[in-house]
């Protein structure tokens, strides 16, 4: 028997089931198992020795079916037809719930290039490249899309080219990219996915350098060292007047949670020197700086 495509491993195991009568016990995963637990409890459906093996049996038809009805309103065949949906759209076809699934497959990411400077993809059949129209506001970014497969193969037009990592939306927009030694930003959004890490992995690959820049604090100094162990070329942006900016800037209320007092004392024994130096600052103001300091401290020198 010739099993089409299914919506998930259960569906193909409840149309194997309807179809046939019976299905091997190897073809049954645990997690499927959990899922056919009523049918099992209540015996319309039984696990049998085969031969060598075991193989679950259907005893009342009707009640698989309608077991089936329930969880795939749709039906199980419509899986041939869906080839082409998306994670979520799956969802609501299998389990009126969009949210039950992994997510839509891919992302968009946003990234700043200083003019004339070319963010290219060179994998795959059609060469990809994007870039900015001549006199583009300095806050505007392009959209690329990560699959889930790979980030592809990624380089910047310019091969002496830095790209920063930017964890806030407003300093994403609104910091200097010369100011800070980048021609390029990535917007991080807060922890980097794994098709974020791919994509600048492929970069510093490339030969291109990376900038963290993130919130002073114990989650900003965690979230740069794992992208360096995961990258390696990664450096973290320390400002020359971050000293100055603390003593301004800073504030102890990221200090006063549990978790972020624990990532601190973890974080005074990295032997990182960048690391070492902000958690100096920390200790010795007693609080943390968000990066938003950054473009304060900016502006302010350019109304002076």
């Amino acid at each position: 028997m010739t099993t089409p495509p299914a919506l998930s491993p259960l569906a193909r195991v409840l149309y194997q089931l309807l179809e046939g009568g019976r299905i091997p016990a190897s073809q049954v995963s645990r997690a499927v198992i959990v899922e056919l637990r009523p049918l099992l409890d209540s015996g319309a459906v039984n696990l049998v020795r085969a031969g060598a093996g075991y193989t679950y049996s259907v005893a009342h038809r009707q009640a698989v079916k309608s077991f089936a009805d329930s969880r795939f309103p749709v039906g199980l065949m419509q899986g041939a037809a869906g080839a082409d949906l998306s994670d979520r759209e799956r969802g609501v076809m299998e389990v009126r719930d969009s949210k039950r699934t992994r997510g839509v497959g891919f992302e968009y990411a946003l990234v700043r290039l200083a003019p004339g400077l070319e963010l290219l993809r060179t994998d795959g059949p059609v060469p990809w490249h994007a870039t900015l129209p001549e006199g583009a506001p300095s806050a505007w970014a392009v959209a690329v899309v990560l699959e889930e497969e790979s980030a592809g193969d990624w380089r910047l037009s310019d091969p002496d080219a830095h790209i920063a990592v930017v964890e806030n939306l407003d300093t994403f927009s609104r910091v200097d990219l010369a100011d800070i030694g980048v021609t390029a930003a990535l917007f991080a959004g807060g922890r980097l996915s794994s098709r974020q890490i791919a994509l600048l992995t492929s970069l510093a690959a490339a030969g291109h350098g990376i900038l963290h820049v993130g919130d002073y604090d114990p989650v900003g100094l965690e979230e740069y060292l794992r992208l360096k162990e995961l990258v390696r070329e990664v450096s973290l942006y320390v400002p020359e007047d971050l000293e100055a900016l603390f003593k301004l800037h800073s504030t102890p209320a990221i200090l006063q949670k549990p978790r972020n007092r624990s990532a601190l004392a973890r974080l005074r024994t990295v032997t990182d020197p960048a690391v070492r130096r902000v958690v100096g600052l920390i200790d010795a103001e007693n609080g943390c700086l968000e990066q938003e300091a950054i473009t304060v401290a900016h502006r302010a020198s350019m109304d002076t």
